[in-house]
């Protein structure tokens, strides 16, 4: 009888530690992908602080999610090559941009295929007659 009540003892034991890992890992695996959601919704929201007369935040805020996505997408090498693109190639925004939104895209299965280059470049701006690209 002693027996039966340790194996159930170690098996309760186990079943509640190996419940504890898996749901672990899954949070983990949630909160990383928040946090990528995150900055790229900044940066897709913020895009139009790199018109040619931008608004003050936006450009602050875009930068600020821009030195935020090396830290969250730290582990996509394809990533970290298009924020790269931003600091050897400052003049080349729309280009950076582009690179870096399908770059993100993939990284989170977001299906990019149906938008194409100009739809990164022209981001949505209200109060102007027509969208600027950027610059």
């Amino acid at each position: 009888m002693e027996f039966s009540i340790w194996v159930t003892f170690v098996s309760s034991l186990l079943s509640g530690l190996v419940t504890f890992a898996i749901s672990t890992y899954f949070y983990i695996r949630h909160e990383e992908r928040k946090q990528k959601i995150e900055v790229f919704r900044a940066l897709m929201g913020n895009r139009h602080g790199l018109t040619e007369n931008p608004d003050p935040t936006a450009r602050s805020n875009f930068f600020q999610a821009l030195n935020e996505s090396f830290v969250v997408f730290g582990k996509s090498n394809q990533v970290l090559e298009a924020i790269n693109n931003f600091k050897n190639h400052p003049n080349q925004a729309g280009d950076n941009l582009t690179l870096l939104a399908r770059a993100i895209c993939k990284e989170l299965n977001i299906k990019d295929s149906s938008f194409n280059d100009d739809f990164f470049n022209t981001p949505f701006v209200s109060g102007l007659d027509k969208t600027k690209n950027l610059e």
